[in-house]
């Protein structure tokens, strides 16, 4: 891995260009979406594995 210093003009331009914005933004809004939803654990209870490790 590579690191290199950028400006902050560099870094919202590449923000802007990956779409950055609006990926999280997707995500922070389905996790919301899931927080309020209180019946979402009983949809998807079946697609969660618990592994207890003790």
């Amino acid at each position: 891995m590579r690191c290199i210093a950028i400006s902050q003009d560099e870094f919202e331009a590449l923000c802007e260009e990956t779409k950055v914005d609006d990926i999280l933004g997707s995500i922070e809004e389905l996790v919301e979406e899931q927080t309020l939803d209180h019946l979402y654990l009983d949809k998807y209870a079946s697609h969660i594995l618990i592994i207890n490790t003790d």
